[in-house]
């Protein structure tokens, strides 16, 4: 049975690191994550693997190694999910500190019957840590703005499952080591029930790395589609959504919404002068530094060249005025540094009330009208239509 048992899991991880290779290697998805969930999947294996052994072979390679390996492996699997959902390149120090301090701990006991439920309670609390921890580096990674707290679960319960059954088995083990529970410390004939927890755990872990890899897939197809890929604010398309929904609420609730659009002044003469690279630096320039003034609610999108809409829900025109003016002001006093050269930002704005029976294209056309006004009265100046 054990034997059998323990097929199936190598089968599975086989497959499960081949899995992650190929979507690192071949598909080029996530690679760094993948690259560590395929080590993990092996490692823990490995680690189950060497516990067969440890009846026959009682010693520090089928004891304190296996335990080790199987950590190990749990440990990139967190950072898998620190990968996937932060980005981050390198694995933080503090991921591999409980592998480390088990090692600390067990490394002295002699690998025997005796010290079994010791390193046995050591090791599952450890996990119950790294399972922990993974499950709140993924709840906290995924973006709430972007992801329905059901999905947030959905995708990190299985690790706070594999937290709370590492967290009962260390539980179990320190009530039948003080006697207060089961019989003397032994070790089973059999190891199935161990072999099917692992198998469990493995299973869960992929299943959640799996499932953060497709919605990060997701995600990314969305954001091709709705997003301009210099500046990753929102496309014309997608600004142009985002007002249709807009209008329905301002109509429905008697809502105020007010639109500006800006263009940046003498871009052209920044591509001449030093390049078109400078102009693309310029433009992301000014998208750091609006989005950095405006809110959560407000849409900001890339409507042309050097040109860009925000729209501004339940905002009325003078509150819209000041949103412009510390943009506008933002620009002015923060230049663009590009290869040692400081290159000044500036930007026309003009400003439109939302009308009830007016729809995007009359919206945009005042608002543009005003900002032609501002040009003309000489550039880096803010300029509103008629009040609605």
């Amino acid at each position: 049975m054990d034997q059998t048992l323990m097929q199936v899991l190598v089968v599975v991880a086989l497959i499960s690191a081949a899995y992650w290779a190929i979507m690192a290697s071949v598909l080029e998805l996530a690679p760094r994550a993948a690259y560590r969930i395929a080590t993990a999947n092996l490692l823990l294996v490995a680690g189950v693997w060497l516990t067969l052994g440890r009846q026959t072979q009682p010693d520090h390679l089928h004891f304190h190694l296996a335990d080790w390996l199987v950590l190990a492996g749990m440990t990139l699997f967190r950072s898998g999910i620190n990968q996937l959902v932060f980005k981050q390149h390198d694995t933080p120090w503090t991921h591999w500190l409980p592998l480390g301090l088990v090692i600390i701990f067990t490394a002295p006991l002699s690998p025997s019957a005796e010290s079994h439920h010791a390193m046995g309670i050591v090791w599952s609390l450890a996990g119950a840590w790294i399972a922990a921890t993974g499950f709140a580096d993924g709840f906290k990674g995924m973006d709430a703005d972007r992801f329905h707290l059901s999905a947030r679960l959905a995708i990190g319960l299985p690790c706070l499952v594999v937290a709370c059954v590492m967290l009962l088995r260390a539980l179990l083990l320190s009530a039948s080591a003080l006697g207060l529970h089961g019989s003397p410390v032994e070790m089973h004939a059999s190891e199935a029930p161990f072999f099917w927890s692992m198998l469990g755990l493995l299973l869960l872990l992929n299943y959640t790395l799996g499932m953060l890899t497709g919605t990060r897939l997701v995600m990314r197809i969305k954001d091709l589609a709705e997003r301009d890929p210099l500046t990753n604010c929102l496309n014309r398309r997608s600004i142009e959504a985002r007002f249709v929904l807009n209008r329905e609420r301002c109509v429905r609730f008697g809502e105020q919404m007010t639109c500006i659009l800006f263009d940046l002044d003498l871009f052209k003469h920044i591509n001449d002068q030093h390049g078109h690279h400078a102009g693309d630096a310029a433009i992301k320039h000014a998208v750091h530094l609006t989005q950095g003034v405006i809110r959560n609610v407000d849409a900001m999108g890339r409507f042309g060249g050097e040109e860009f809409l925000l729209l501004l829900p339940n905002t009325h025109l003078t509150g819209a005025r000041e949103t412009a003016n510390r943009i506008r002001q933002m620009l002015d006093e923060n230049p663009l540094l590009y290869e040692g050269k400081t290159i000044a930002v500036t930007g026309s704005f003009g400003v439109a009330v939302f009308r009830a029976d007016e729809g995007m294209d009359s919206l945009v056309k005042r608002a543009d009208a005003a900002m032609y006004e501002a040009k003309r009265l000489g550039r880096n100046r803010v300029e509103v239509t008629e009040t609605a």
